[in-house]
């Protein structure tokens, strides 16, 4: 709300894979211009960094990295759609090189959605044919850039992504409704 500043706040486990003690309260101090704040975080562990994706200041997908845990890059918008909507994201990262996501265009009680995906490696993003879309250096890409996953109909009705995971072969599963 106006005037309540908001700030996303994490803490780091003293022992890798435990609950048994927490170090200070850390901030990430980036963000993208607006008044909305952080929400919806997801932070993907790989090999290089820690990358965090959360709904940003203009309610847009948006994310950081940290390579040290502590100093953050400055945020940068991921995707957008417009028409006064905002995608919802789900992502799920490899723990190596890959993170993969799925977005709609906004949300279904308010936009007749489609649902989309795309992978992200070694500072670019892709579709699941493997064909380039872009760069870090080009975001934030239109929903339509990334690749198809459902297409909103009249009869099938407007897409709600649920959440994605990797098959043992690396391959992406999107578990996704369809509300009519």
């Amino acid at each position: 709300p106006p005037g309540i500043p908001s700030v996303m706040r994490y803490m780091v486990s003293l022992n890798p894979f435990s609950i048994n003690g927490f170090g200070r309260v850390r901030t990430v101090p980036t963000n993208v211009p607006g008044g909305l704040g952080y929400t919806y975080p997801n932070p993907i562990q790989l090999k290089d960094k820690l990358w965090l994706f959360w709904r940003g200041g203009n309610w847009n997908p948006t994310f950081s990295w940290t390579e040290d845990g502590l100093h953050w890059v400055p945020a940068r918008e991921l995707v957008f759609f417009g028409h006064g909507q905002r995608p919802y994201a789900k992502y799920v990262g490899d723990g190596n090189r890959q993170i993969h996501g799925v977005f709609t265009n906004g949300h279904p009680t308010d936009w007749k959605n489609s649902l989309f995906y795309m992978r992200y490696e070694a500072g670019n993003f892709f579709e699941a044919s493997g064909r380039r879309i872009g760069s870090i250096a080009s975001v934030p890409f239109h929903t339509t850039k990334f690749d198809l996953v459902y297409r909103f109909s009249p009869s099938g009705g407007r897409a709600w992504g649920h959440d994605i995971a990797l098959t043992p072969e690396g391959r992406p599963r999107i578990v996704y409704t369809r509300r009519i």
